[in-house]
């Protein structure tokens, strides 16, 4: 893959293949395009100042937000973790990010893909999966596994384009005091974005 000078050109290749693997899995990407610029250092910025542990992104795309997270300077290149379902994207970010763990997988299975001694360390999930258009049974598994590799005071964060909480079917039937909060909400990005994040009360 050609080095990208300039933003400018990074952000449109982005464009172009997100747009391009849209047409093949609509329901999986969720949009026609990557997280807008803004809206993505606005969700980075809920990052917790302090981490006590590693951070893994899961949906990551073209990585977008990634470099986010990355430039807030909350984290360094060895403690983020980016999971990316589909080939293509996949490849991008190891070809734009090569600083970081790029893992090709599903986040169902995140246990198994990242690093085995971050499980039960990590501090922050940060997903952009797009979970209203997933089955309920779908979205239960992905909190449950995420929880699972999360430390005591682990959060699981959601960036999304939906006003109520995309995993509010999932939270009951988890059999576990989940706390919910909406952290922020960014209504001139387009379409309107917003910042969910969970975490179990009983790891607070």
């Amino acid at each position: 893959m050609p080095q990208h000078k300039t933003e400018q050109q990074l952000i449109r290749a982005e464009n172009r293949l997100f747009f391009r693997r849209w047409l093949r899995h609509p329901f999986r990407l969720g949009t026609i395009a990557p997280i807008s610029q803004k809206f993505a250092t606005y969700a980075a910025s809920f990052l917790p100042t302090s981490l006590s542990g590693p951070v893994v992104e899961v949906g990551a795309g073209t990585g977008r937000l990634t470099r986010s997270l990355l430039k807030n300077g909350r984290l360094s290149p060895d403690t983020l973790a980016a999971i990316e379902l589909d080939p293509h994207l996949c490849s991008f970010l190891q070809n734009t990010l090569p600083t970081i763990r790029t893992i090709e997988g599903d986040a169902r299975h995140i246990g198994k893909l990242i690093p085995a001694d971050w499980v039960g360390q990590v501090a922050a999930v940060v997903s952009v999966i797009p979970l209203m258009y997933l089955p309920v049974a779908s979205r239960q598994e992905i909190m449950e596994n995420c929880f699972s590799v999360m430390g005591k005071k682990g959060i699981f964060l959601q960036v999304t384009y939906s006003s109520r909480s995309p995993l509010q079917a999932v939270e009951k039937l988890l059999g576990l005091p989940v706390k919910t909060t909406r952290l922020g909400s960014l209504w001139w990005n387009c379409p309107p974005g917003f910042i969910w994040c969970y975490q179990l009360a009983d790891k607070a």
